[in-house]
């Protein structure tokens, strides 16, 4: 089977890592982790917020667009 996919986090200014995606759905629940978080994985070449790694951006929660009318 293949390794699992492992990724590295930077919170409050420390790298912490490597980590699976069951961990850092923990992380995100709790909060450690949010969408501007910076991740990285192998394979990546430089440092991302978990809202735009393609395998981390659904799970966060979705806001709908403003209502017609709204600024």
């Amino acid at each position: 089977l293949p390794q699992s996919m492992q990724f590295y986090v930077a919170i409050e200014g420390q790298k912490k890592g490597p980590m699976d995606i069951a961990t850092l759905q923990q992380y995100i629940q709790s909060g450690q982790l949010t969408k501007q978080t910076l991740v990285w994985r192998q394979g990546m070449d430089n440092w991302k917020a978990a809202e735009q790694v393609e395998e981390l951006k659904n799970f966060f929660g979705t806001e709908p667009p403003p209502l017609p009318g709204e600024s």
